[in-house]
């Protein structure tokens, strides 16, 4: 369901809330929140995100693994809370877009948390769309504090990918369809077929993505 009446006039986020979240669910929520790591892709990019300044999903990419660690680091707890309502602002406008599609299908056959199912896949997504946009890659890497200086944009680019992927696995989550004990890969272009029916989300890729089906294979 999309509608103005969803939004809410005030939102008041108490970190103290969130202090008896076990691990697994800090990491799966944490990395959900961090989900906005993709709208640096988008073609309807915010104009807040333009420059190397602290969004949602960077607060929340520092934050989250003091708070796995700590549930009782309220310093963590703040910081995830106050990055998670960042992120759910920048994603009411950009919206989602591949990384969301794609874990539709997988999450709704394998019945994995949604912030697990994202952790899964997010890496290989950003992996196919960057050669369309390495510079806002690169800027993000630069953000989290990767050494991608004088790098090809290529290289840099690829930093970005492992720092987002160590920072998975440093939580405890899959960062690969492997990593999530998925080994049939049979079911990939039934999935694949299902994803690409999500255009509301996929229009805003910023790479044109075509489906193939296993007889195209």
């Amino acid at each position: 369901m999309a509608s103005s009446n969803l939004l809410p006039d005030v939102a008041i986020v108490d970190p103290m809330l969130t202090v008896s979240c076990p691990p697994p669910v800090t990491a799966s929520a944490g990395i959900d929140a961090s989900s906005t790591l993709q709208s640096r892709s988008f073609r309807r990019w915010q104009t807040y995100y333009r420059y190397d300044v602290p969004g949602g999903d960077l607060l929340t990419s520092r934050w989250l693994g003091p708070a796995f660690a700590d549930g009782q680091d309220l310093d963590a707890r703040y910081y995830m809370s106050l990055g998670s309502l960042m992120s759910g602002m920048v994603l009411n406008n950009s919206g989602t877009s591949l990384v969301h599609a794609m874990a539709y299908p997988v999450g709704g056959e394998y019945h994995t948390p949604h912030g697990v199912t994202l952790s899964a896949l997010v890496v290989a997504c950003f992996d196919y769309i960057r050669v369309s946009k390495q510079e806002k890659m690169v800027r993000l890497g630069r953000a989290m504090g990767e050494p991608v200086e004088g790098l090809p944009p290529r290289e840099a680019s690829a930093r970005t990918l492992d720092a987002i992927r160590h920072l998975i696995r440093s939580v405890g989550l899959p960062a690969s369809l492997k990593d999530l004990k998925i080994t049939d890969t049979s079911k990939i272009p039934r999935w694949a077929v299902e994803a690409h029916k999500e255009q509301r989300l996929l229009s805003r890729s910023p790479r044109i993505l075509s489906v193939r089906t296993s007889k195209d294979l």
